[in-house]
């Protein structure tokens, strides 16, 4: 439950980064100003998303949960 919660917080901040690039790109190109600013906030959601997958790894490490695999 606790890796796919953190699974799932890393992909969201992946899908938050790849629009957040094509946004800026769009934006920029087009002199959009409203793109631009969604990338902002795209960017900004990252890093909580990050996180979020950092603390339950380290609830996991703490718990005696390892199943985790790290390659």
């Amino acid at each position: 439950m606790v890796t796919d919660i953190g699974l799932i917080s890393l992909l969201l901040a992946f899908v938050a980064s790849v629009y957040a690039i094509a946004a800026a790109v769009h934006g920029a190109r087009n002199q959009r100003e409203d793109w631009v600013t969604s990338a902002r906030n795209a960017a900004l959601v990252i890093a909580p998303l990050l996180t979020l997958a950092a603390l339950f790894v380290i609830y996991s490490n703490l718990t005696d949960n390892y199943r985790l695999e790290y390659t």
